[in-house]
């Protein structure tokens, strides 16, 4: 039951060297969460920022991710 929270992921990484690199860079903007994961059996670390007080503040992070360089960014509510 709870209440959903508010993740952005700024990307997915078969690489977790590349993922880590992702999360330094992201993490002035936030709590960073580096999840192992696999789809499709293929295996990657998602980075996400979270998570967030609100979908409003997930909004506005999304903004600053994407001025990051991270265009596939998204919000996540969990």
């Amino acid at each position: 039951e709870g209440v959903s929270r508010s993740f952005v992921q700024a990307g997915a990484f078969a690489d977790g060297d590349n993922a880590s690199r992702a999360g330094s860079r992201l993490s002035h903007l936030g709590p960073v969460v580096i999840t192992y994961g696999g789809l499709d059996g293929r295996n990657f670390y998602r980075v996400r920022l979270g998570p967030l007080a609100s979908p409003e503040e997930a909004h506005e992070v999304l903004t600053e991710v994407a001025r990051a360089g991270f265009a596939d960014s998204k919000v996540i509510m969990e």
